[in-house]
């Protein structure tokens, strides 16, 4: 990692509260949702089949225990955006030659956010919707897309 002087940085300090924890379980209720229906969709269950409402039900459940540890979640995935910008993994998009602090703070927030809800469905799906290594194809892939003008192929 490279070194840098007080004079050559630009600290900013990102922090999140969690304002309203009832909303925050509705959202949690909602995730479980999207991923119970998700999962029935991807393997032929019925939504309305008692199948499908196990799963819900106990997705559900992990949801909701998730929320107890937002703050430490949504800290992690920004440890995590902190990381990949550190590394330069990643860069963060603008206009102009330099960023404001506010587009810092809007796109680090959003991309923390995505984090924490990727780790919400991993922790929620542990032994319950996980495919284990035999029953995924031998390659796994992601399909990214990019603008055309963007990217020289």
């Amino acid at each position: 990692m490279q070194e840098y002087n007080d004079d050559e940085i630009v600290e900013i300090v990102i922090g999140s509260a969690l304002q309203n924890i009832e909303h925050a379980r509705q959202e949690a209720s909602d995730l479980a949702w999207e991923h119970a229906t998700e999962l029935a969709n991807s393997t032929g269950i019925s939504l309305g089949s008692e199948a499908f409402e196990e799963i819900f039900r106990k997705l559900s459940l992990r949801y909701e225990g998730n929320t107890e540890y937002l703050k430490f979640l949504l800290m992690t995935a920004m440890l995590t955006v902190r990381e990949l910008l550190e590394q330069k993994t990643l860069a963060l998009p603008h206009n102009g030659d330099r960023i404001t602090e506010d587009e810092v703070l809007e796109l680090i927030t959003t991309a923390a956010r995505s984090i924490m809800a990727s780790y919400m469905w991993l922790a929620a799906g542990y032994e319950l919707t996980w495919p284990t290594n035999d029953e995924l194809p031998e390659d796994v892939t992601v399909t990214f897309y990019f603008d055309p003008d963007d990217i020289d192929i």
